[in-house]
């Protein structure tokens, strides 16, 4: 569902794909860890040395969400401005 958002919106197609390059790599991490992790629980020095692999993993996550949010601002809030205020402006505008 996700990538039909995304090329169907021609100047969001880049955001898809660097979002798919983050959750591969994302994926190719955690199978590292899920073969290491066996010996983490026991040996500290391994604990030590994969936690920078869950700290990247974490972090290419968080990207991905990123990317997903500006490209549903763009496809959703951005694009449906009305007088220059933007439909999600509109709708919190009550609340601030």
């Amino acid at each position: 569902m996700m990538r039909a958002f995304f090329i169907a919106d021609g100047g969001c197609m880049t955001h898809y794909g660097d979002m798919t390059e983050l959750l591969t790599d994302v994926a190719r991490i955690r199978q590292e860890l899920e073969k290491q992790y066996a010996a983490a629980r026991t040996d500290p020095d391994v604990k030590t040395l994969l936690r920078p692999l869950v700290k990247s993993a974490l972090e290419q996550l968080r990207s991905a969400l990123e990317y997903s949010a500006y490209g549903l601002y763009e496809r959703h809030c951005r694009a449906t401005a009305v007088d220059g205020v933007s439909a999600y402006a509109a709708a919190i505008r009550p609340y601030l």
